[in-house]
């Protein structure tokens, strides 16, 4: 018995070190595609309060610019702006254009990248609870968590309206989008009073922070249960102690046969009865 006793020891080990090789591995991929939504939102809300606070340009200069976004990289169906005359172009605040012309690439490259990045995101978050499922590595409650976080940024970072409805705004926008908004605020919805800044501050920075702080939950929730893990088994340089696993296949054969012995009590008593 003691041979057998010392295989099950370590194919219980073998196989714990395996799920836990396959969790880093995905949790190598989460935190890299976290780090990319993440730059991600800080430059589109970056790139807001440059349009925002008049550093691209006034509302009128813009209108009169044109709005050039991805023609550069062949995204988007649309024409460079024609070049100015000469006379234009000395007078034409320089400056303000060439942060305008980056601010509206860079919300566009990211506007198509991150939907994409959330949803592998919640893939590796899904992948690394089933993995801390189907191998016993604990840490569920914070791994089921994090993944129901994930599931709602990925509603919110979703272009929705680009194929519901108009209605259905989300953290994301583009460059066309910021700069109407941008250009109608400034010229009509600020006469609404609170009622205008509340609608257009909210699509744009309101639903960012929500989606922002939902991200870094997830995120926290996730390395919580990756600690959890790493604590439970000690699996790391200096490899998983055969006691520790051991004593969690001596508990399950104890659990198991404590089962098995109330079934048959019980069954011993129906019978007993008349």
């Amino acid at each position: 018995m003691e041979p057998l006793k010392e295989t099950v020891e370590q194919d219980e080990m073998e196989q714990l070190q395996d799920a836990w090789q396959a969790y880093k591995c995905f949790r190598a991929a989460r935190s890299l595609f976290f780090l990319l939504i993440f730059l991600g939102l800080i430059l589109i809300q970056g790139g807001f309060w440059a349009i925002d606070l008049g550093w691209a340009g006034t509302p009128e200069e813009i209108e009169n610019q044109g709005v050039s976004g991805l023609w550069i990289l062949g995204l988007q169906e649309q024409e460079p702006p024609a070049p100015a005359p000469e006379e234009e172009k000395e007078q034409a605040p320089y400056p303000r254009e060439r942060v305008r012309k980056l601010v509206e690439l860079v919300v566009d490259i990211f506007y198509y990248v991150l939907p994409f990045s959330v949803v592998i995101y919640c893939l590796t978050l899904l992948i690394g609870l089933k993995l801390a499922l189907v191998g016993r590595l604990g840490g569920l409650a914070d791994s089921s968590r994090a993944f129901f976080l994930s599931l709602v940024v990925l509603v919110l970072v979703v272009p929705w309206y680009e194929t519901i409805d108009a209605a259905l705004p989300g953290a994301l926008f583009g460059s066309p989008e910021l700069i109407d908004k941008y250009c109608y605020f400034h010229e009509k919805m600020a006469g609404l009073g609170w009622w205008g800044y509340f609608l257009y501050y909210g699509r744009f920075v309101g639903l960012w922070i929500l989606a922002f702080l939902l991200l870094l939950a997830a995120q926290l929730r996730s390395h919580q249960a990756a600690r959890k893990i790493q604590r439970r088994f000690l699996i790391g340089q200096q490899g998983t102690p055969s006691s520790i696993v051991a004593a969690a296949a001596e508990a399950r054969r104890d659990k198991t046969l404590e089962e098995l012995g109330e079934k048959l009590a019980e069954l011993s008593e129906d019978q007993e009865e008349p």
